[in-house]
Protein backbone atom coordinates (compact mmCIF):
# COMPACT_ATOMS: atom_id res chain seq x y z
CA UNK A 1 0.00 0.00 0.00
CA UNK A 2 1.18 3.64 -1.00
CA UNK A 3 1.62 6.41 1.73
CA UNK A 4 -0.89 8.45 -0.29
CA UNK A 5 -3.56 5.33 0.23
CA UNK A 6 -3.54 5.64 4.00
CA UNK A 7 -5.92 9.12 3.78
CA UNK A 8 -9.65 8.73 4.02
CA UNK A 9 -11.88 10.44 1.10
CA UNK A 10 -9.64 13.23 1.00
CA UNK A 11 -7.20 11.89 -0.83
CA UNK A 12 -6.89 13.48 -3.98
CA UNK A 13 -7.28 16.77 -1.97
CA UNK A 14 -4.18 15.80 -0.18
CA UNK A 15 -1.97 14.77 -3.40
CA UNK A 16 -3.35 18.31 -4.94
CA UNK A 17 -2.55 20.62 -1.97
CA UNK A 18 0.95 18.49 -2.03
CA UNK A 19 2.01 19.28 -5.36
CA UNK A 20 0.61 23.30 -4.58
CA UNK A 21 2.91 22.97 -2.05
CA UNK A 22 5.78 22.14 -4.01
CA UNK A 23 5.33 24.37 -6.84
CA UNK A 24 4.77 27.49 -4.01
CA UNK A 25 8.19 26.46 -2.91
CA UNK A 26 9.60 26.10 -6.58
CA UNK A 27 8.55 29.49 -6.96
CA UNK A 28 9.96 30.99 -3.73
CA UNK A 29 12.95 32.55 -5.90
CA UNK A 30 10.60 33.93 -8.49
CA UNK A 31 11.22 31.84 -11.08
CA UNK A 32 10.58 28.05 -12.03
CA UNK A 33 13.17 25.76 -13.33
CA UNK A 34 12.69 22.96 -16.17
CA UNK A 35 14.38 20.93 -13.01
CA UNK A 36 12.38 21.75 -10.35
CA UNK A 37 9.00 21.84 -12.78
CA UNK A 38 10.14 18.09 -13.89
CA UNK A 39 10.40 17.17 -10.46
CA UNK A 40 7.29 18.27 -9.90
CA UNK A 41 5.49 16.73 -12.17
CA UNK A 42 7.41 13.20 -11.50
CA UNK A 43 5.99 13.09 -8.14
CA UNK A 44 2.71 14.18 -9.07
CA UNK A 45 2.35 11.41 -11.88
CA UNK A 46 3.80 9.18 -8.90
CA UNK A 47 0.64 10.53 -7.01
CA UNK A 48 -2.24 9.19 -10.03
CA UNK A 49 -2.39 12.89 -11.05
CA UNK A 50 -2.63 13.58 -15.06
CA UNK A 51 -0.35 16.39 -16.71
CA UNK A 52 -3.30 18.13 -17.34
CA UNK A 53 -4.31 18.52 -13.67
CA UNK A 54 -0.54 19.09 -12.69
CA UNK A 55 -1.34 21.75 -15.43
CA UNK A 56 -4.25 23.28 -13.76
CA UNK A 57 -2.99 22.94 -10.39
CA UNK A 58 0.10 25.43 -11.53
CA UNK A 59 -2.27 27.64 -13.51
CA UNK A 60 -4.47 28.37 -10.88
CA UNK A 61 -1.92 28.67 -7.82
CA UNK A 62 -2.86 30.81 -5.22
CA UNK A 63 -1.09 30.73 -1.77
CA UNK A 64 -4.58 30.96 -0.41
CA UNK A 65 -5.16 28.04 -1.74
CA UNK A 66 -2.64 25.80 0.08
CA UNK A 67 -4.14 24.38 3.31
CA UNK A 68 -1.43 22.41 4.64
CA UNK A 69 -3.57 19.54 5.17
CA UNK A 70 -1.84 17.07 7.51
CA UNK A 71 -1.41 13.22 6.93
CA UNK A 72 -2.24 10.55 9.58
CA UNK A 73 0.05 10.54 13.07
CA UNK A 74 3.56 9.69 11.71
CA UNK A 75 3.25 9.71 7.86
CA UNK A 76 3.37 13.72 7.71
CA UNK A 77 7.57 13.23 7.08
CA UNK A 78 6.79 12.23 3.68
CA UNK A 79 5.96 15.65 2.46
CA UNK A 80 8.81 17.32 4.07
CA UNK A 81 11.57 15.04 2.94
CA UNK A 82 10.30 15.61 -0.80
CA UNK A 83 9.69 19.37 -0.37
CA UNK A 84 12.87 19.51 1.19
CA UNK A 85 14.61 17.64 -1.99
CA UNK A 86 12.91 20.36 -4.70
CA UNK A 87 15.25 22.64 -2.82
CA UNK A 88 17.98 20.63 -3.34
CA UNK A 89 17.58 19.80 -7.39
CA UNK A 90 18.82 22.38 -8.93
CA UNK A 91 22.02 22.12 -7.40
CA UNK A 92 21.29 25.83 -5.84
CA UNK A 93 19.87 26.64 -2.33
CA UNK A 94 18.25 30.26 -2.39
CA UNK A 95 17.89 31.69 0.82
CA UNK A 96 13.88 32.50 -0.76
CA UNK A 97 13.36 28.81 -0.51
CA UNK A 98 14.93 28.36 3.05
CA UNK A 99 12.24 30.80 4.38
CA UNK A 100 9.54 29.62 2.18
CA UNK A 101 10.17 25.61 3.37
CA UNK A 102 11.09 26.40 7.02
CA UNK A 103 7.73 28.04 7.24
CA UNK A 104 6.15 25.00 5.53
CA UNK A 105 7.66 22.64 7.63
CA UNK A 106 6.39 24.69 10.80
CA UNK A 107 2.59 24.47 9.16
CA UNK A 108 2.82 20.66 9.10
CA UNK A 109 4.33 20.54 12.77
CA UNK A 110 7.76 20.23 12.53
CA UNK A 111 10.67 22.61 13.80
CA UNK A 112 11.99 24.94 11.37
CA UNK A 113 15.82 23.67 12.07
CA UNK A 114 14.26 20.12 10.60
CA UNK A 115 15.13 21.85 7.15
CA UNK A 116 18.58 22.23 7.50
CA UNK A 117 19.13 18.65 9.35
CA UNK A 118 17.30 17.11 6.22
CA UNK A 119 19.13 19.11 3.78
CA UNK A 120 22.73 18.91 5.61
CA UNK A 121 22.04 14.79 5.68
CA UNK A 122 21.28 14.48 1.57
CA UNK A 123 24.45 16.70 0.72
CA UNK A 124 26.90 14.39 3.33
CA UNK A 125 24.76 11.39 1.90
CA UNK A 126 24.85 12.39 -1.79
CA UNK A 127 28.84 12.52 -1.48
CA UNK A 128 28.97 9.14 0.26
CA UNK A 129 26.76 7.94 -2.72
CA UNK A 130 23.89 6.98 -0.24
CA UNK A 131 20.46 6.55 -2.38
CA UNK A 132 17.63 9.00 -1.81
CA UNK A 133 15.32 5.84 -0.30
CA UNK A 134 18.15 5.24 2.49
CA UNK A 135 18.42 8.98 3.34
CA UNK A 136 14.64 8.81 3.05
CA UNK A 137 14.48 6.11 5.81
CA UNK A 138 17.30 7.26 7.86
CA UNK A 139 15.89 10.94 8.26
CA UNK A 140 12.48 9.47 8.95
CA UNK A 141 13.65 7.10 11.59
CA UNK A 142 15.48 10.29 13.00
CA UNK A 143 12.92 13.15 13.23
CA UNK A 144 9.38 11.20 12.90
Amino acid sequence: MSFWNLFSHSKREREEDFIRQLFHLALADDQLLEVERAYIYRIGKKLGLTEERINELFRNLSEADIRYLKPPSGEGFYSIFYLINLIRVDDEVQEEELKVARSMVMKLGYSPDTVDIILETIEYNQAQNISVEETYLHLKKRLS
